[in-house]
Parts: structure tokens; sequence; C-alpha cells
């Protein structure tokens, strides 16, 4: 069985389930809450919903966004991993900010293989770029290579080897200094998730909590500095444990504490 995730529109019917439907002899469909799923069928997380992968059944909820997405990648990847383990395989494709990288190092650490597409033929290629920064990947592949790799990983004819090790745990928990733009409740920082969470489950990484926090000139400003690739100057106040790849980060001298507070507040 497979689970499909895509931003959608949170209004408005979506034809997703009749697209798939014309691209493969397996039958897709939005599930229902607690609907039981069965092999050889593709589950499609409907609009403005996540879609949570449980033991033999889904549930569909319209919980807190998780890094500005509803339904969110990185909350079906982790249901996944919790549930089948070793069992899954977490594929990523071309989309903006970082959705899916933080539920792609869950599945890895319960021993599940990570996959992404090739940077060089994604459109948008800042979710794969954050996946490869900050999780470890078995493959990074192109589109065409994709459905024969999944065969084959399917029938235990290809043994993934990792491409990295798992990053180790920095620290516990701590409160990052900022609130969360959803509920306004503290934000702790997880240096596991590299990610930050709410009271109220609201979870963001640095690059789409810095989004979220810009007023919708300058976030439209910021994605047309991506299409140009001049990340490297925007993302000067982040780490580069949670910046995007590709901006030259490693390189670049970390801002201070106050700094990065300024820019998150700007």
């Amino acid at each position: 069985m497979a689970f499909v995730v895509l931003h959608l529109p949170a209004r408005g019917p979506s034809a997703l389930d009749k697209l798939l439907r014309r691209w493969t002899s397996l039958p897709a469909s939005f599930p229902q809450s607690d609907q039981p799923v069965r092999s050889g069928h593709i589950y499609i997380a409907p609009p403005d919903r996540h879609l949570i992968i449980g033991r033999d059944h889904v549930h569909i909820s319209r919980g807190p966004k998780e890094g500005l997405h509803r339904p969110s990648i990185n909350v079906t990847f982790r249901s996944a991993a919790a549930a089948y383990s070793e069992r899954v395989v977490g594929v990523l494709f071309s989309g903006l900010l970082d959705d899916g990288a933080a539920g792609l190092w869950e599945i890895a650490r319960r021993g599940g293989v990570t996959i992404i597409q090739d940077l060089s033929e994604a459109r948008f290629p800042s979710m794969p770029s954050a996946a490869l920064g900050a999780t470890p990947l078995n493959y990074q592949l192109r589109s065409e290579e994709m459905g024969p790799m999944l065969a084959k990983l399917a029938s235990g004819t290809e043994t993934p080897k990792m491409q990295h090790p798992l990053p180790k745990s920095e620290q516990a928990d701590t409160f990052s200094g900022f609130t969360c733009p959803e509920c306004r409740g503290p934000l702790h920082r997880s240096s596991e998730t590299r990610s930050s969470s709410a009271a109220e489950s609201d979870m963001f990484s640095a690059w789409s909590l810095w989004s979220k926090t810009r007023s919708p000139r300058a976030r439209e400003k910021c994605m047309r500095r991506l299409s140009l690739s001049k990340r490297a100057q925007i993302s000067l106040n982040l780490s580069p444990a949670n910046s995007p790849i590709g901006t030259g980060l490693s390189e670049a001298k970390p801002h201070s504490s106050a700094n990065r507070r300024a820019r998150f507040a700007a």
C-alpha cells in the first residue's frame, strides 16, 4: 500500500485521486477516518487534513498545522514510522520550505528507508535539500528511477545502505525564546527533530518559522529570492543544521543569538 501527501489548497475539491487512477492500475482514494487499509491501494491525504497512519488503519485529523502545512508530510511520515518501523519507505519529492525532512529523520531512526528526489531535476528543491542536510538518506534518485527501486525494495532484492549515520542528539529540549505564531504558546527547540514545538502541538522548523513570521509581501520576496539562488543571503540567521542546503551556510560564520532573534522578529 502507498500513502500520498500533497500540499493542496484548504478549500475546494481535489481530483488527485482521479489523476492517480489515470497513471496506475492501483485503486486510489481519499480515505475516511479510522478506515481499514489494505495492500495494493493508494491512500491520499484530503485537503486541509492530516493523514495519520496506524496499524492496519488510518486517521484523518484537522489538528494544528505543522511547518505551515495541513496536510503535513512530517505528520504522515512520523505516524508511518511509529506504526511500521523498518517496513516503511519514505520518498520526498520537490516542494517549498522543508516539510518532510523531520519525518524522514524519524523513518531513518526506526530503521526504515529514506529517499529524496534528485535535486538536479526537482522544480522546487527546498524540501529534498532540507532533508539532505539534516536526515540520513539511502538514495537520491531521479523520477524514472523511483518505481524500479521501490519494486526492488518491496521484493527484497535490494539491500539499502545508509549514506551517512544518524545525527546524535545534542541536548534536551529547551525554550527557544520565541512564541508560536499560531497559538502564541512558548516554542521549545528539539535537537533531535531539528524543530520547535508549542504546547498546542504546533511544530515548526527554523526555516518555516522564519517564513511564517514574515509579512505576506516579505514572504513573496523571499520566494523570488529562492528562485534566484540567493538562499544564503536570506538564511544567514539560521544555523547550518536548520537551513536549506545549497546556501553555502556551512562556510558562513554563525550570527549571534541576539542577531538571530532580531531576524526572526523582523
